[in-house]
């Protein structure tokens, strides 16, 4: 051999490099999505084989309407993105928008009422405990991450006049985490 020919790498180490690289670029991502789409009549349908989430086509996008598993407890952390404020003239049923900056698809909200402030002096007939309402959708699906939705108290024969449902505050939220 002389001083002057270089060594020659080896075929196969280059091979094995391209392979390496390609092979993962090949093979689907387990990240994405796979749906099925379904119609009928109006009702557009898609549901995603990976994780068995289930979502109906409105007018303002995909909203989701089941998932294969029970939800769970948003945890507290999270509650902390979600926020309500009182749809105008929604006597009864009493509605709120649910702006959803969590991470979660919410199924449920509870919010709290607390007793309402008067002017005239009363005697105190009840305690200053704030009153827990459970909201759900009245149209079926659920609140989607990042998105306004609306949840509703839906009990007409509650008498609220006593409560200040201006001033309701998120308590607690199921769902899922997306």
């Amino acid at each position: 051999m002389s001083m002057s020919s270089k060594p020659r790498p080896d075929l196969r180490l280059y091979v094995a490099i391209v392979v390496l690289a390609v092979l993962p670029a090949c093979r689907p991502s387990t990240e994405s999505s796979k749906y099925k789409y379904l119609q009928q009549g109006q009702t557009q349908i898609r549901v995603d084989e990976r994780t068995g989430r289930t979502d109906r086509l409105l007018n303002n996008g995909w909203i989701p309407i089941s998932f294969d598993s029970p939800s769970v407890e948003v945890p507290k952390e999270e509650l902390k993105r979600i926020s309500v404020t009182i749809v105008k003239d929604s006597s009864p049923p009493l509605c709120y928008t649910v702006d959803n900056d969590s991470a979660y698809v919410l199924k449920e909200v509870w919010v709290s009422l607390q007793v309402a402030k008067s002017n005239k002096p009363q005697p105190k007939q009840k305690d200053d405990v704030p009153l827990l309402l459970f909201l759900s959708s009245l149209t079926g699906g659920f609140a989607p991450v990042g998105n306004r939705f609306v949840m509703c108290y839906d009990n007409r024969d509650s008498d609220l006049t006593e409560w200040d449902t201006l001033s309701a505050e998120v308590e607690g939220a199921q769902g899922w985490k997306q």
